[in-house]
């Protein structure tokens, strides 16, 4: 089941993060959860069981792919906080706009490289139209 995620499935969320960022799933997972929840702050051990894999990484690990992110990112991309029990992450205003723009760039080259006249009986500015049903285009039009 493909869970989606502000309208967009979590699948191309992943594929843009990851062709923007130049990142590896593993961190475009986090920012996927991240974006997901803007500016909520998510603990460390909560990431963990999010991310939704077999083995859930460890703290360790997940620490280690934010200093990631906080390196390929804009400063202050991502927001940090702690508690007695454990620290979390959040994206700041400035990282859902840098996760936007990766939405736009995929959204713009899908369009580019998509069919010139002809999409599933209907053309193509009937779909340009239809913000309701195509969400990435939505966002590419947020200009």
């Amino acid at each position: 089941m493909t869970r989606i995620i502000h309208g967009i499935s979590r699948e191309l969320l992943r594929a843009a993060f990851c062709d923007y960022f130049g990142v590896a799933d593993e961190h475009a997972d986090i920012l996927v959860l991240l974006y997901e929840r803007p500016g909520t702050m998510i603990l460390t051990r909560d990431l963990a069981k999010l991310l939704n894999s077999h083995r859930p990484p460890t703290k360790g690990a997940i620490q280690e792919r934010i200093r990631f992110l906080r390196e390929i990112m804009e400063a202050e991309s991502l927001d940090t906080g702690e508690d007695d029990e454990s620290s979390g992450y959040a994206l700041s205003d400035i990282g859902v706009n840098e996760c936007v723009k990766a939405l736009r760039e995929m959204a713009e080259a899908l369009m580019k490289c998509g069919p010139s006249t002809m999409l599933a009986g209907r053309n193509v500015e009937q779909i340009r139209r239809s913000e309701t049903s195509h969400p990435l285009r939505a966002v590419a039009g947020q200009r």
